[in-house]
């Protein structure tokens, strides 16, 4: 089965997303991002939703820890349209996509779902 982890204080969606694609992926959300980076260092994961709101300018950092123990895991960014400079500034580093809040559990399953099939 895969393995999403996502870094966000908006855990609803991800709520519904779980129930929704329950044979497909296993979700697992966090709102620390030490917390994140324990789990995400400690499981195999295939896909990681990072929000930017959390991280604010530190987004950077953590693309690149990510990326360090895993060059090909698909990035999907969520973010705020007043953190839309800071997606820009990190769209470079390998992102896959990105979603505006707010996110519906329907766009947020369509994106997990077409990044899966890309990604096998």
């Amino acid at each position: 089965m895969n393995r999403m982890l996502a870094l966000t204080e908006d855990e609803k969606p991800f709520e519904t997303l779980k129930v929704m694609l329950k044979d497909k992926i296993e979700i697992k959300t966090m709102s620390d991002p030490l917390v994140f980076l324990e789990v995400f260092l400690s499981l195999h994961c295939q896909i990681v939703v990072l929000d930017i709101d959390v991280l604010k300018d530190k987004t950077g950092s953590m693309i690149n820890i990510i990326q360090l123990m895993n060059k090909d895991i698909p990035l999907i960014v969520i973010l705020s349209k007043d953190m839309m400079p800071v997606c820009l500034s990190v769209f470079s580093k390998g992102i896959s996509t990105y979603l505006i809040k707010p996110i519906s559990p329907e766009n947020l399953k369509a994106l997990i779902e077409s990044t899966i099939k890309a990604t096998h």
